[in-house]
């Protein structure tokens, strides 16, 4: 999207002398780098969020688990 934003000033860079092409090249890779990480970063976000309700899903019990434990509790004896 970067780079179709700015197609018309990527087509006229080959007139460019080479020291305002190497500019031009240096602000167009960096416009990229800061878009692309950018998105990355949201990525990251959520697979993070997604990863960790993941794992706490798994850690709870399920109703026969928990049946199980409270049928295993009951019957040990209350120590203070």
């Amino acid at each position: 999207w970067v780079a179709y934003t700015r197609l018309d000033s990527i087509l006229a860079a080959g007139f460019l002398p080479l020291p305002q092409l190497v500019t031009f090249i240096g602000n167009l890779v960096v416009a990229l780098l800061v878009h692309v990480s950018a998105g990355l970063l949201t990525l990251a976000v959520a697979d993070y969020a997604w990863q960790r309700w993941e794992f706490e899903r798994q850690l709870r019990m399920t109703p026969e688990q928990q049946r199980q434990e409270a049928k295993e509790n009951s019957r040990k004896p209350r120590t203070a």
